[in-house]
């Protein structure tokens, strides 16, 4: 993975949590209130997974792409797919070979776990 697509992913990561805290500072009901602290849960998970197990990207037969929900706008001309480990949108950029199997970073990170062992 290069560090460029690696630092991004973490801006957006951090971006969204720092949203979801500030949501939570302000009156929400319960059930408002569960969602946003789910979600905030979400992506302190997924900025952890990044940081500590980083995939090998490059790989020829996966093409790790950002989730729609966690990036709304791509950084590059891009169209929309399907993850093809968990059906999530993803953003694929239109320069990127048609090949290999595509996948969000998360379902990217758990196949090299499972690679590895």
């Amino acid at each position: 993975m290069t560090l460029e697509l690696r630092s991004k992913l973490q801006f957006t990561h951090r971006a969204n949590i720092d949203k979801y805290k500030k949501i939570l500072k302000t009156y929400l009901t319960d059930e408002e209130r569960h969602f946003v602290e789910q979600r905030l849960a979400e992506e302190q998970t997924s900025l952890d997974q990044l940081a500590n197990r980083m995939p090998d990207f490059n790989s020829p037969d996966v093409l790790a792409c950002a989730r729609v929900d966690d990036m709304p706008t791509p950084n590059t001309h891009s169209f929309m797919s399907l993850c093809v480990q968990c059906g999530a949108r993803i953003w694929v950029a239109c320069s990127s070979p048609i090949e290999p199997k595509r996948m969000c970073v998360l379902c990217c990170v758990a196949h090299a776990d499972q690679i590895k062992n």
